[in-house]
């Protein structure tokens, strides 16, 4: 018996200790990843696009935890923020390209602190695509100071936006060195939120919303290779990676640009209590109200159907 319990012990023992090790790797790998998406943030301007509630600011947050620098953004982040800013500001004084291309250039005073980063949130709502021509006429000093931010301050220009890669203005994605894709998220209360990343090294690629290479099962190693290494040659390297941001990381508030559409004295209405019930109780709202009853609709139907078919047969 006590040699029964004993190998109990042990072998649950060894598989704590496989489970914490594997949560370690996991773990590490995770971090190995978010290092690799900052050390992009810090060579040049990046860009990160997908669809909403699919973790955008959630790498931007995880960016800037892991970088450690201090920032300008349109939404505070947490430690670090040196200034909100708006990214209309975003000029080299009043000059445009029309002045390097006349020399007719009007010098300045510096608005920015050195090797500081700029992150522009949500920026397919104020750049977005479909107004190029007003955006042309009215941000004429957007476009350049990406195009001379490095040389004017030393530092790089980041933007996030809902939807698909041309969403955001042309003249801004032109001067974008880096892209990523927000795919999905995992959220865990109060632990952490897990985004899955895709990473285009070519515009041209985010463009076309292309996946990795997927390895052919048909093929050996040797043509998959081949094919692989001419994928990545044509589009550039696409690489999927999970990163995980801990529920405590998360400074940023995910309403922030509530307190630029509503009043400062409007309240959240929420939908509870006697008209809640009221809203569910009125008409018929199908499975809402009558899931049971509708289940059993679909079931006679389908059953009147297959009677039907094999009285024709």
């Amino acid at each position: 018996m006590g040699d029964h319990y004993n190998i109990g012990v042990v072998s649950m023992a060894i598989i704590l200790i496989i489970l914490i090790a594997t949560i370690i790797l996991i773990n590490m790998k995770l971090e190995q990843n978010a290092k690799l998406i900052a050390s992009k943030f810090s060579s040049g301007n990046c860009g990160v696009f997908g669809k909403k509630r699919k973790g955008k600011d959630v790498i931007f947050q995880k960016v800037i935890k892991t970088r450690k620098k201090p920032y300008y953004s349109n939404i505070d982040y947490g430690v670090g923020l040196v200034e909100k800013i708006s990214p209309n500001e975003l000029k080299l004084g009043e000059n445009t390209y029309n002045d390097f291309i006349n020399g007719t250039i009007k010098k300045f005073e510096r608005r920015f602190y050195e090797k500081v980063d700029i992150y522009n949130s949500d920026a397919g709502n104020i750049f977005p695509s479909q107004y190029e021509k007003e955006l042309d006429l009215k941000y004429k000093g957007v476009p350049l100071f990406e195009s001379l931010q490095g040389h004017a301050y030393d530092s790089n220009s980041h933007w996030n936006w809902n939807g698909s890669y041309t969403r955001l203005w042309k003249k801004i994605r032109e001067q974008i060195d880096d892209m990523f894709k927000a795919v999905t998220r995992i959220v865990i209360p109060y632990f952490a939120i897990f985004v899955k990343v895709r990473y285009f090294e070519k515009p041209e690629s985010a463009e076309l919303n292309l996946l990795p290479y997927k390895k052919n099962k048909m093929l050996d190693s040797k043509q998959n290779k081949a094919l692989k290494d001419q994928y990545y040659a044509t589009h550039g390297m696409i690489i999927d990676m999970w990163i995980k941001c801990s529920w405590k990381d998360l400074s940023y508030d995910t309403r922030a640009f509530e307190k630029v559409l509503f009043n400062d004295n409007s309240e959240r209405r929420y939908l509870r209590g006697k008209e809640l019930l009221k809203v569910m109780k009125q008409g018929d709202r199908g499975i809402v109200r009558h899931p049971f009853h509708l289940i059993l609709k679909r079931i006679k139907t389908f059953i009147k159907s297959i009677k039907k078919t094999s009285k024709k047969v």
